[in-house]
Order: C-alpha cells, then sequence, then structure tokens
C-alpha cells in the first residue's frame, strides 16, 4: 500500500520517523517509519483492530535511530564528558509541500551549524535540533538570520524556540520537557519574532495564568487596550524598544515629541507611565493576554 493509498484511507494520517509519545495517537509501523491516526478520529472498531494486531509490545521493541531521541523522550542516559548542549525547537509551516526537499532541508541545517549533534522530526512539522556549544556558536541574531535564509531557500515559514546551553550533568530531558510546554503554549500567542529565548517569554508564560482571572488586568484591558488600538501599537513599541523614546518614534514614524506628550498624557490620565519598567512590563503582558 503506498502512501496516497494510506491517505485516502486516513486523509489526516502523518507518516513520521518514530512512533508517537502522545496517548492522543496510535502508531501503526510502515516501510521502517509509523503511521500515526490520531485516536479521537478512529471508530471504536478501527481502534479495537488496531490494537488487536499492533499491540504496544510490538511498538517498544522498534529501536529508535536517533540517540537524543531516547535521551530526551525515552530516558535514555546521557554520557556526561563536561559538554554542553542546548536544543532548538523548530515548527516549519507548508514544510509537508517540500516532499523529497526535506532531506536537503535537514543538509542545509547541517552546513549551517556544524556542531549538530542530532535531529529529528517528532511530527511532520516540528523539528528537534540538537546542538553542542562551541566558541562559534550562533547568537539569536544569528540564528534568525539562518533561518530567514532557509525559509526564503524553501519558501517556508519556521517558528524556533532557542533552547539554553546545559551542561551535560543537568537534567536536561527534564529541562527540555519545560521548554517544550513553554514552547507549546506559547507558539499560539502572537510574537513580535518568530525566533525566541526562554527569556523573552518567561514573563508572560509565568504569569499569564494570573492574568486571565485578574479583575485589575481586565479593567486595564478593557480602559485603555481595547478602547484604542493605537496605544496597545505604543506600548508593544515601547516594550520593543526599551522605552527608548527616540528609537520608537523612528519606528512610528512619529516626530519624538509627539511620542513623548502620549506617553505622558496616559501617566497623568491613568497612573500608568510607560517609561517605567514595571508599568511598560505590566502592559506589556496585557498585550499578549489579549491576543490569546
Amino acid at each position: 500500500m503506498t502512501q496516497t493509498d494510506l491517505k485516502a484511507i486516513f486523509p489526516t494520517a502523518q507518516i513520521i520517523d518514530f512512533p508517537p509519545q502522545d496517548s492522543g495517537f496510535i502508531g501503526v509501523p510502515y516501510q521502517e517509519k509509523f503511521l500515526w491516526l490520531k485516536r479521537s478520529e478512529l471508530s471504536e472498531r478501527e481502534l479495537a483492530l488496531l490494537e488487536a494486531f499492533l499491540p504496544q509490545s510490538q511498538l517498544a521493541t522498534r529501536q529508535i535511530p536517533h540517540q537524543w531521541y531516547g535521551i530526551l523522550f525515552e530516558g535514555t542516559p546521557l554520557a556526561q564528558k563536561g559538554q554542553q548542549f542546548r536544543i532548538l525547537q523548530i515548527r516549519v509551516a507548508y514544510l509537508e509541500e517540500l516532499n523529497d526537499y526535506q532531506k536537503l532541508w535537514q543538509d542545509s541545517l547541517k552546513e549551517f551549524f556544524p556542531k549538530l549533534v542530532d535531529g529529528f522530526f517528532i511530527t511532520d512539522q516540528e523539528f528537534i535540533l540538537v546542538e553542542e556549544k562551541n566558541k562559534n556558536s550562533f547568537t539569536l541574531d544569528e540564528i534568525e538570520g539562518v533561518f530567514t535564509t532557509l525559509d526564503d531557500d524553501f519558501s517556508l515559514e519556521s517558528t524556533v524556540f532557542v533552547g539554553e546551553f546545559y551542561q551535560d550533568q543537568e537534567d536536561i530531558p527534564g529541562l527540555f520537557n519545560e521548554e517544550r510546554q513553554m514552547f507549546l503554549e506559547e507558539v499560539q500567542t502572537k510574537h513580535d519574532q518568530r525566533i525566541f529565548h526562554f527569556a523573552d517569554v518567561a514573563l508572560h508564560y509565568y504569569t499569564k495564568d494570573k492574568l486571565a482571572v485578574s479583575k485589575l488586568a481586565n479593567y486595564f484591558s478593557k480602559q485603555m487596550l481595547l478602547a484604542d488600538d493605537s496605544f496597545t501599537q505604543l506600548v508593544e513599541m515601547m516594550w520593543r524598544f526599551s522605552g527608548n523614546i527616540s528609537s520608537v518614534a523612528k519606528e512610528m514614524f512619529t516626530h519624538r515629541n509627539t511620542i513623548n506628550y502620549r506617553v505622558e498624557k496616559i501617566a497623568e490620565q491613568s497612573g500608568i507611565n510607560l517609561k517605567k519598567p514595571d508599568d511598560l512590563a505590566f502592559m506589556y503582558l496585557l498585550t499578549l493576554k489579549n491576543q490569546k
């Protein structure tokens, strides 16, 4: 049976190199890969047949060809040699349209990241890249340049969460798991950048639950942000440029005095002074809350 035949029977199925870790999927071995099927989209009869013919013990005996898949997802111990590693989580839109070019895309990653120690897909759009630290390791800006180039070359749209470098004696799977939960939640929120690091989203990630039920947060959202789209833009620009009025004015094609007047007027009317880091951080969090 060809992939086309399988897609005709299971239109939403994905063919991935590895068995699913998510209990919401069932993995059917297919030509050294796995056909991922959503349990919620299968009938009780289909589920019963699949589970009868494909017991979990069979899946457990399959060998995963990537060392770091075992380390991150299956508890395989990591040899401690005094090295540091970071993990990039890459979500790639339109990658399924590449077909035969997927390998070329992966080969291009290897050229950009010479200390890449492993890389693999965990879904048809999510790729895990593991990199060892070295003196030439890219900064966030340089990583953004890499993926801008790749996206232009392959007509893709990537969102990348850049993990922290961790010593190999640390609990890297546990740290990665928290980074992954952060990525999966924050990627649903509109961000100015498509390349982001823990520090870029930590403030929102760890406060969003409190903000969701806060009467004060709802009050300021209605009174200021939701009532005036231009104020939301001003807050976002002030946050982006760390409160630098001149930079904000240049980005918004507005005179510096005009921006300064608006900031002072807001402070006079509401008590919220966007020149103060705490006030600015609070209002910026509200802009993210409203974008959910």
